[in-house]
C-alpha cells in the first residue's frame, strides 16, 4: 500500500490529532521518528512513518520527513532522501534550511556515481538560486562540503564567499576549502595552504585534529604553479579581491576566495577518482631523489639524507600556515614534486606536530598515517615515525602496518614484509586482505605460498581472486607442486577465474607442455635442470581437471 499524497487524496481522509496531547499525539509519533533516525535505525523509522501514514491515517509532518531526510542522508542514501523531498513539496509541507542541509549532506555521502551526485547538488543550488532562498550558514556549509567532495572547487569556494559573514569563518567551513582542496590532483596542496592561511585570517579558529588531518592529507596532492605557490607564501593574502591575469571570462565566475590563491582550476586539475587510487603514484614519485633542492635560504642545496641540515634549516623558516607571517624573499623554492618535499615545507613531522601541541590538538591514527604517506621511502624514516608515535601514546593499526608493507615492497625488502607481518600477528592484531595481498607478491615458491595460505586458514581468511592471481604470477611454469597448490586452493575455495587468470595459467601450462616434449626428445638436455616428468604430468592432469570444472560452472552460470 502506498502513501497517501496531498494531491492523490484530500486532507479530510486524515485522522485530526491533537499536536502535543495523549498517547497518539503528533509529538508522540515526531519524538519516536526522531531517535530512530538519530540512531541510525532507518529501517524501523521507515516502517513507523509508512504505518502512521497508511494505517493510522495520520497526515506525516514537516518535521517528520526532515528527520528522516536527515537519518537517510547520514547513510548516503541519496535517492531516498530526495524521494522524501519532492514528497515534503507535493504534499504542501514547509521545506525549511534542514532539508535543504541534509539534502547537500546525502550528496556528500552518497557511494554510487559522484557524477549523479554532482548534478543533484548543483541542480538544488539552482533551484534554491533561482527561488532566492535565504540559506543558513549551516546549509552553506553543508553545501561547500558537497561540492568540495565532489570534486567541484570553484562552486565550493564560491558558496564559503555567499555564507553570510557571522558564519563563515569557522572550523567547519576551513573543513569544507580542505576537502574541496584535496580533490585537486596539480595543485591541491597550494590550494590548502592558501585556504588555511586565508580563513585564519579572517579569525582564529579553534582547529581540531580532523582539520590538521585533512591538510596532511593534501600533502598527497600537487603544489601547483611555482611562481603563484611563491606568491602566496612571500606576501600576506589581502584583504581585497586580487584580480588575475587570466583568459577573458574566467575573472567573473571564480569567486573572490580562490581568486585570492591564484589557482587555474579548470576540468583538466579535477580528478573524480578517491585520493587512495593516486597513493601510488605519490609513492614512486618520493623514490625519485633526483630533486636535490627542497628548499633553500640562496642556493645552498638540501639532500634528504642529511637531517641535520633539514632541521637547522627548518628553523630559520617563519611558519607558512600562520596567517599572518610571509616567507623572505631569499627563501627560495626550487622542488615541491614529492611529498615529503611538501611536508618539509611546513615543518616535517615534528614541526606539524608540535602546532597541533600549541593548539591542543591530539594527532591520531589518521594523522600518522598521512605523516607516513608523505615521508620518503628510506627505511629510517618508519622507524622515527613509529618511536614518536609511542612518545603521543597512539598505537599503530592494521591499515597503518599495510602501508608500512608497502613502502617495504618498493624497496624489495620481502624478508622485512614477513618479520613485519609477524610482529602484527604478535600484537593480537588481525590482518586483513589487502596483508594477504602485499605478502602474495613475496610468494615465489611454494613453501611460502603454503605457508600463506595456512596462515589464512588460521585466521579464518578466505583467499580471493587477486591473491590467488598475485600468486600464480610469482610461480613459473616449473614449479609444478607451486602451480597445483594453487589451483586445488581456487577449487576448494570455489573461487571462479577471471579471463586475466586463464590467460595466465593457460600460458604456463603450454611452456611446461613444450618443455616436456623437449625433455622427451632429448633436445638441449645439456641446457638448464631436468624436469621431474612424473610431477609434470600430475600437474597436467590437475590442471584439466580444474579447467574442465571451470568451464561446467561457467555453462552452468550462462543457463
Amino acid at each position: 500500500m502506498g502513501l497517501y499524497f496531498a494531491s492523490d487524496e484530500p486532507d479530510d481522509n486524515f485522522i485530526r490529532l491533537n499536536a502535543t496531547n495523549g498517547p497518539r499525539c503528533l509529538l508522540t509519533y515526531e519524538i519516536k521518528i526522531e531517535r530512530l533516525c538519530a540512531r541510525a535505525r532507518m529501517v524501523e523509522a521507515q516502517d513507523l512513518f509508512d504505518k502512521i501514514v497508511n494505517e493510522y491515517r495520520v497526515k506525516p509532518t514537516s518535521f517528520m520527513y526532515s528527520n528522516l531526510i536527515r537519518g537517510y542522508a547520514s547513510t548516503g542514501n541519496m535517492d531516498k532522501c530526495f524521494k522524501l523531498y519532492n514528497q515534503t513539496k507535493k504534499r504542501g509541507l514547509k521545506v525549511t534550511n534542514h532539508f535543504y542541509t541534509s539534502l547537500f549532506h546525502a550528496c556528500a555521502n552518497y557511494t554510487g556515481d559522484k557524477d549523479v551526485a554532482l548534478e543533484n547538488a548543483t541542480n538544488l543550488l539552482g533551484i534554491l538560486r533561482h527561488n532566492g532562498a535565504e540559506l543558513h550558514p549551516i546549509t552553506y556549509k553543508s553545501a561547500a562540503k558537497a561540492f568540495g567532495v565532489l570534486g567541484d572547487i570553484e562552486t565550493a569556494f564560491q558558496l564559503a564567499d555567499e555564507c553570510p559573514s557571522d558564519g563563515r569563518y569557522d572550523a567547519y567551513m576551513l573543513s569544507s576549502l580542505l576537502i574541496a582542496c584535496n580533490s585537486h590532483k596539480d595543485a591541491g596542496f597550494q590550494l590548502a595552504i592558501g585556504a588555511w592561511r586565508m580563513m585564519r585570517k579572517k579569525t582564529m579558529i579553534n582547529l581540531t585534529t580532523y582539520q590538521y588531518n585533512l591538510l596532511l592529507r593534501s600533502l598527497a596532492t600537487g603544489a601547483g604553479d611555482e611562481d603563484s605557490f611563491k606568491e602566496l607564501i612571500q606576501r600576506k593574502i589581502a584583504n581585497e579581491v586580487k584580480q588575475l591575469n587570466t583568459p577573458s571570462g574566467l575573472e567573473e565566475t571564480k569567486p573572490p576566495l580562490l581568486m585570492s590563491l591564484n589557482i587555474n582550476t579548470d576540468s583538466k586539475g579535477l580528478i573524480k577518482e578517491s585520493l587512495t587510487e593516486s597513493e601510488s603514484n605519490e609513492l614512486n614519485a618520493s623514490e625519485d631523489n633526483s630533486a636535490s633542492v627542497v628548499l633553500a635560504p640562496n642556493t645552498c642545496e638540501l639532500s634528504d639524507s642529511s637531517a641535520a641540515k633539514q632541521e637547522a634549516l627548518f628553523q630559520t623558516i617563519p611558519d607558512i600556515l600562520h596567517p599572518k607571517k610571509k616567507i623572505p624573499a631569499e627563501i627560495k623554492i626550487t622542488d615541491l614534486k614529492s611529498s615529503a618535499h611538501r611536508l618539509m615545507l611546513i615543518g616535517g613531522v615534528r614541526g606539524v606536530l608540535a602546532r597541533m601541541d600549541t593548539h591542543k590538538c591530539k594527532p591520531d591514527i589518521k594523522t600518522f598515517f598521512y605523516l607516513l604517506r608523505a615521508l620518503s621511502l628510506e627505511e629510517k624514516n618508519e622507524q622515527e615515525l613509529l618511536t614518536v608515535m609511542k612518545e603521543y601514546h597512539v598505537a599503530p593499526d592494521v591499515p597503518f602496518y599495510n602501508y608500512i608493507l608497502i613502502r617495504m615492497s618498493h624497496r624489495n625488502h620481502h624478508s622485512q614484509m614477513w618479520s613485519l607481518f609477524q610482529e602484527i600477528k604478535n600484537l593480537h592484531m588481525q590482518p586483513d586482505l589487502q596483508t594477504y595481498t602485499l605478502l602474495s607478491s613475496t610468494c615465489t615458491t611454494r613453501t611460502k605460498c603454503l605457508q600463506l595460505l595456512i596462515d589464512m586458514k588460521n585466521q579464518n581468511v578466505q583467499p580471493n581472486l587477486l591473491i590467488l592471481k598475485s600468486l600464480l604470477i610469482r610461480a613459473t611454469s616449473t614449479h609444478f607442486d607451486h602451480l597445483t597448490i594453487i589451483l586445488e586452493e581456487m577449487d576448494k575455495s570455489s573461487v571462479l577465474p577471471d579471463e586475466e587468470f586463464l590467460s595466465i595459467i593457460k600460458s604456463k601450462f603450454r611452456k611446461s607442455k613444450q618443455i616436456l616434449v623437449k625433455q622427451e626428445q632429448d633436445v638441449d638436455s645439456k641446457a638448464g635442470q631436468p624436469i621431474d616428468s612424473e610431477r609434470m604430468r600430475e600437474y597436467h592432469q590437475t590442471y584439466e581437471l580444474w579447467l574442465k570444472k571451470v568451464e561446467e560452472s561457467v555453462r552452468s552460470s550462462a543457463q
